[in-house]
């Protein structure tokens, strides 16, 4: 059971970062507009992630638990990177609050958690995915209605890739996306 439930969890993930790119942000009105995620990549991969695009999606959830995902990504030398961040809750989400990172295999003992990946996919890579072991995500501001969602956050998290052989850091994470409906 524990198997399906994360293979529909990493299922859901997928579908989001699929629809991340034709589900932006309203229109920006100044060429100037504050990047909606930022962090500082560094170990195997380093860089400076900035992203003007993201996406927040709730799901229903399992009959125990629900989630909340938001995520962003960025294009740099034919290269997309993905920030991917689900909030895992049993009954109503907080306004706030700061929600441990644990790695996908590690989370039937908790009633809230989150789980967190950097993504990098390009022409002459193959797809790499470093899932998080460990870290937090902070939420600061979170407003969830019928004509918008917005949140507002921090976050850091260590990840591996699948074959634990590569390893990154996401440190000073920034996070500040508004979606309309």
């Amino acid at each position: 059971m524990k198997n399906a439930i994360i293979a529909a969890i990493g299922i859901s993930l997928l579908f989001g970062a699929i629809f991340l790119v034709g589900c932006d942000e309203k229109p920006p009105t100044a060429p100037d507009l504050p990047p909606v995620m930022t962090c500082v990549i560094s170990g195997d991969v380093n860089l400076n992630y900035s992203s003007k695009k993201g996406f927040i999606g709730k799901t229903a959830g399992f009959p125990n638990i629900k989630q909340f995902f938001f995520s962003s990504y960025a294009n740099v030398n034919d290269k997309t990177y993905d920030v991917l961040i689900s909030i895992f809750y049993q009954s109503g989400i907080d306004s706030g609050g700061t929600y441990a990172i644990y790695p996908q295999e590690d989370t039937s003992e908790t009633s809230k958690y989150a789980w967190a990946a950097f993504v990098i996919d390009g022409k002459d890579i193959n797809k790499t995915e470093f899932w998080a072991d460990s870290g937090t995500v902070r939420i600061d501001t979170l407003i969830v209605s019928s004509y918008m969602n917005f949140i507002k956050g921090t976050f850091n998290f260590e990840a591996t890739d699948s074959s634990g052989s590569r390893a990154v850091i996401a440190d000073s994470g920034k996070f500040n996306i508004k979606k309309y409906y």
